[in-house]
């Protein structure tokens, strides 16, 4: 109904701009003008109450049964039940620190809010759901379902390449795990009849992960709490994007594996290496050969390239999508489609790889990993604390206190670790300097 009477106001609208913009009126075009103008306050007035009406059924419908409609000092927001995952995430953030200063449950102060269809969502999965504990300094923390890890990767997803590589998830409920896995295989040869077959062994090694730690904490005034949770939503989200997606991203691939961090893709010993071509101004045959070694490396050793990607910085992709031939065609033409290939092989290119590195100060690294051989080990995905009288220290290490301060303390955390099912699975060039 709403939507029909915007439709009307605004052909009402234009009909009244073809009156006003004419040179000259006529009495009968006054009185027209008034009219439309009447018109459109009578329809202003419709949809006011309309959008109230529409105020109160939610509030209606997402309140608890034994408690009155009327909330004090609540201003509930018109919202729908489907969100997307961006929103729930900051929505449940958000709930979450004003639980805490509350000391209520943040899947209330999501009801409360008018986000019950939500609260039902994150609620039909109590067995994985945290306890609140009200009485602590710590307000608490409710911890996502199992069920919506997937969309926690796509949250993710946009700014990584790690994650865009789909990597093989691995759940970890206790924090660790433990593979054997195989390092070299057995061998046959051809004999004469009666001679002895050739014993070889298998040697194996292990694949252990064990959880790591990821956290990001977001300080927010109280008095920015009080507004609407949808107004404070978009802010956390930015928050956490940048203070996760970055961190782990860097980590899966150059974690050096020392004080609590992972042991990155790039660190682990035994896989695959070359030195680039020492040219920043490489030819096509240099690229081509870099590239060649790459492949061949991971080819030779039987690992299948069908869910193998390029990982490379954007300084690096740049130059050779710019490269062209004497006709001033592209040299690598499938580098301009929408879902860039090399050889034939996808294209994760990312701005989260230093370009930075070496003497010069402008080497860095193409990594080409068969993505399926990738085990993504998750402990937990992404858990919320929230405290209004915890100290923690700022970006400059000087420790605060968030009960002095005013503030609410959002702390999340993720809980993950990367391994190789098989080492060839990875092959970098290093000291690329294309474009430095």
């Amino acid at each position: 109904m709403i939507k029909k009477l915007r439709a009307r106001i605004k052909e009402l609208g234009e009909g009244l701009k073809a009156l006003t913009t004419k040179e000259a009126l006529e009495l009968e075009d006054l009185k027209k003008v008034g009219e439309i103008n009447t018109e459109i306050k009578e329809i202003e007035a419709q949809i006011k109450t309309l959008e109230e009406a529409e105020q109160t059924l939610v509030r209606t419908s997402s309140a608890p049964a034994d408690q009155s409609i009327e909330q004090p000092n609540q201003q509930p927001a018109v919202v729908k039940d489907r969100h997307d995952f961006k929103a729930k995430i900051g929505l449940l953030a958000i709930a979450t620190a004003m639980g805490a200063n509350g000391k209520s449950d943040p899947l209330e102060v999501l009801r409360k809010g008018g986000y019950g269809g939500l609260a039902d969502e994150f609620s039909a999965s109590t067995a994985r759901q945290k306890a609140l504990n009200a009485s602590s300094a710590v307000g608490g923390g409710i911890l996502i379902p199992e069920n919506m890890s997937e969309e926690i990767i796509e949250f993710l997803r946009p700014q990584t390449a790690f994650l865009r590589g789909n990597p093989r998830p691995v759940p970890m409920p206790n924090g660790t795990f433990t593979q054997a896995g195989g390092a070299t295989g057995a061998s046959a040869s051809y004999g004469t009849e009666l001679s002895n077959a050739a014993a070889t062994e298998e040697t194996f090694r292990d694949i252990n992960m064990v959880a790591k730690e990821l956290k990001a904490l977001i300080p927010m005034s109280n008095q920015f709490l009080q507004f609407s949770i949808a107004g404070a939503r978009a802010f956390v989200e930015a928050d956490l994007r940048q203070a996760l997606t970055e961190t782990m991203d860097s980590n899966m691939f150059r974690g050096d594996g020392l004080q609590g961090r992972p042991l990155g893709l790039f660190n682990i010993p035994g896989i695959g290496s070359n030195a680039a071509t020492n040219s920043t101004t490489p030819t096509v045959a240099n690229i081509d050969s870099d590239l060649r070694k790459a492949i061949n490396y991971l080819t030779t050793r039987n690992v299948s390239l069908q869910s193998a990607a390029w990982v490379i910085g954007r300084r690096t992709i740049g130059y050779m999508e710019d490269l062209r031939d004497g006709n001033g065609n592209f040299v690598f033409p499938t580098l301009q489609a929408a879902n860039p290939t090399l050889k034939r092989i996808p294209v994760l290119d990312t701005t989260n790889l230093p370009e930075n590195l070496g003497a010069g100060s402008n080497e860095g690294v193409i990594a080409l990993i068969a993505f399926g051989n990738v085990l993504f080990g998750e402990a937990s995905s992404l858990e919320f604390r929230a405290s209004d009288q915890a100290a923690y220290y700022d970006a400059g290490g000087t420790m605060r206190s968030a009960f002095q301060r005013g503030e609410t303390l959002i702390l999340g955390l993720m809980q993950h670790d990367v391994a190789l099912r098989h080492l060839p699975a990875v092959h970098t060039l290093t000291a690329v300097k294309y474009g430095g």
